[in-house]
């Protein structure tokens, strides 16, 4: 078991290979065990060491094992049965261990009557002012347990302190899905109820019905809640949630999963539903051995932040840990490669912290764990491009491996509800935003010094498209070019984008320039991608006074066009002439196959159009007034008669 911790494995480029790293995990694993049980009890009396929730009363429910709710507090006091110690034994104390280390000790002294001695370690604050004090409470870190031990350091007896799975304490007594029929009169009702066990202990515990449509893709999102979603569950009496006037989408998944969380330990029960026919035949389960895991984490991220990984795990067993980590590389085929840092291992269903007080009231123990999810931040500092998140549960063995478990990924459940996976593998891109992805146009003529020209007074209409991969949440555009930062100046006032239908990367927006006089004026556009990461792009247009842009312009053009007649036939190949009033030619083309011609870019004014058949000794002429402002004067057709 030892020699791979002992032994330097071959490397290749300096790298350690994978398979060594997990045999040394698992004769960790493995040793941590057996140092447990080393650490145990030698030559110990039984029942020495008694829990009691009541002081005054301390002959009732003794606890021989201390199983805190999740995120409650909880006061407890210790006794030493003094009856059951050995004869000789001296110096008797007890200590409150965290790990392996001690971190509160007190003297046992025995009673004058009775059998029971009462532990103190410490005493809460008296009260100032008729207040009790606020009792400090310190995060201890490790396994907990409550020893006592002899002069000799003997170990005389040893009670474990862990936090409870709401399922030790709360039992589904029933979970039913009623499509009709159901006496409330509503459709769809779904209904789970919950009853304490004999090991409830403490105050009433909230309890609550969830039903993330992320998860159940067939119900429709966003509709007003109905039921009762939540309730408060006491040893008195169970309670039942409910959710009324479910609506489900015709098409689609027709599975899914709802949990119920009990005192703020998310998912404290998992149901499967899985609906079939005509919703007829729900049948809603709890999912009891099969191991779920689910990994939650933005799809992109800017480098050099944390890049925050949410890792749900449940229905795990001991022995079992988890293993998360980054890789650069995902070949078809091959498995990951090529990963950034060492993986994080971890162990049990959630995250715990345990804060703890040995000076309570009376002389009390104060314990309140805290449990959450497991939540990661990984360091992508000169990271960037494409990465795959990869997180898998894991089993030691007595061979000094490490065995794969399948599990459930929660975002694609089976209908069967078999574990289907060994590995959960994500994408997540760590992209830099930058001005080189954006380009910012404006639908204007562009002047003959390059920038666009935009008439004073007028809006302008601004167009910017961005490739970055991450895509596009937010455009503003304004006036001016940003701070040496790429913020937007204060003082000036922004106007927000809207994106194109047809393309979400396009975004556009009308902006009033504020000025009226001829200028060179800057516009910027600032876009945020995915990752939340700014980009500023700017561009000059010219400002230029309506009358001079008129006259610059010159007149509007016109296009002449027409036909050539010989009889009631049209003539190809016919030389066409334009001329002006004095005679002066401005045009020569001849007639296409369908006996057409056309004069372009002609200016307002009087013009005749000849035409002249030399082989047929014909000729034609048609006077036409260009007036201002018209793009195309047509069918200025010309007869040809034959000359004298």
């Amino acid at each position: 078991m030892l020699r791979c911790l002992l032994s330097t494995p071959r490397t290749r480029g300096g790298v350690v290979p994978s398979a060594w790293l997990r045999r040394c995990l698992a004769a960790a694993v493995v040793l941590t065990g057996l140092a447990a049980l080393l650490s145990g009890t030698r030559a110990a009396a039984q029942d020495l060491l008694k829990f009691y929730d009541d002081p005054r009363d301390p002959e009732k429910a003794p606890l021989r094992k201390l199983r805190l709710r999740p995120n409650q507090p909880r006061q407890v006091f210790l006794f030493v049965d003094t009856k059951a110690l050995p004869a000789k034994a001296a110096g008797i104390r007890a200590e409150l261990i965290a790990g392996k280390v001690p971190v509160a000790t007190a003297a046992v002294k025995l009673p004058a009557k009775g059998a029971l001695a009462p532990i103190v370690f410490g005493m809460a604050s008296p009260p100032k002012d008729g207040k009790p004090a606020p009792l400090p409470l310190t995060e201890v870190k490790g396994p907990l347990s409550v020893r006592l031990v002899d002069a000799d350091d003997m170990t005389l007896d040893t009670i474990p302190i862990g936090v409870a799975h709401p399922s030790e304490y709360v039992q589904v007594v029933k979970v039913a899905f009623q499509p009709t029929g159901h006496p409330s009169g509503k459709p769809n009702v779904l209904e789970v109820t919950l009853a304490a066990t004999e090991n409830f202990v403490g105050p009433p515990a909230r309890v609550e019905l969830l039903l993330p449509p992320e998860r159940i893709p067939a119900l429709v999102a966003g509709r007003r809640k109905e039921g009762s979603y939540a309730g408060t569950l006491s040893p008195r009496a169970p309670v039942t949630l409910r959710a009324e006037n479910l609506v489900f989408q015709p098409t689609g998944p027709k599975q899914g999963l709802f949990y119920v969380n009990v005192d703020g330990y998310a998912r404290a029960f998992t149901f499967f539903l899985n609906l079939t026919g005509e919703l007829t035949q729900a049948e809603p389960k709890v999912i009891v051995e099969a191991p779920v895991l689910r990994l939650v984490h933005p799809a992109y991220v800017t480098p050099g932040t944390k890049l925050p990984v949410i890792v749900e795990v449940d229905n795990t067993k001991a022995g079992e840990f988890c293993s998360l980590g980054m890789f650069r590389r995902l070949p078809e085929g091959e498995g990951l490669k090529d990963r950034d840092g060492e993986p994080t291992t971890f162990a049990g269903d959630r995250q715990q912290e345990m804060l703890f007080s040995p000076a309570g009231p009376e002389g009390s123990l104060v314990f309140e764990p805290k449990v959450r999810d497991w939540t990661f931040a990984f360091d992508t500092k000169d990271i960037y491009g494409k990465r795959y998140l990869a997180v898998d549960m894991l089993r030691a063995t007595k061979e000094d491996k490490v065995e794969e478990i399948r599990v459930l990924n929660s975002k694609q459940i089976p209908a069967d509800l078999k574990p289907d996976r060994t590995k959960i593998v994500e994408e997540v891109l760590l992209y830099l935003g930058s001005a080189e992805d954006i380009a910012l146009d404006v639908d204007l003529p562009a002047a003959r010094a390059g920038a666009p020209e935009l008439v004073v007074g007028t809006p302008l209409p601004l167009r910017a498209t961005s490739q970055d991969p991450t895509g596009v949440t937010k455009a503003v555009f304004f006036t001016g070019a940003p701070l040496a930062d790429g913020k937007i100046p204060p003082g000036v006032v922004p106007v927000a984008g809207a994106p194109l239908k047809s393309d979400p990367r396009t975004w556009v927006a009308e902006l009033n320039v504020p000025t009226d006089k001829r200028a060179l004026l800057t516009v910027s556009v600032q876009m945020t991608n995915g990752a939340g990461e700014p980009a500023v792009k700017t561009i000059k247009v010219q400002l230029v006074d309506p009358k001079a842009a008129k006259a610059a312009a010159g007149p509007k053009l016109t296009t002449i066009t027409g036909r050539v007649f010989e009889g009631s036939l049209v003539v190809p190949g016919v030389p066409v002439t334009l001329g002006d009033e004095k005679g002066v030619l401005k045009g020569a083309t001849k007639t296409d196959l369908k006996g057409e011609y056309k004069f372009e870019k002609v200016a307002p004014g009087a013009y005749s159009v000849n035409a002249n058949r030399t082989a047929s000794r014909t000729r034609g002429r048609t006077l036409v007034s260009v007036p201002e402002g018209k793009e195309l004067v047509p069918d200025i057709d010309v007869r040809l008669l034959r000359l004298p």
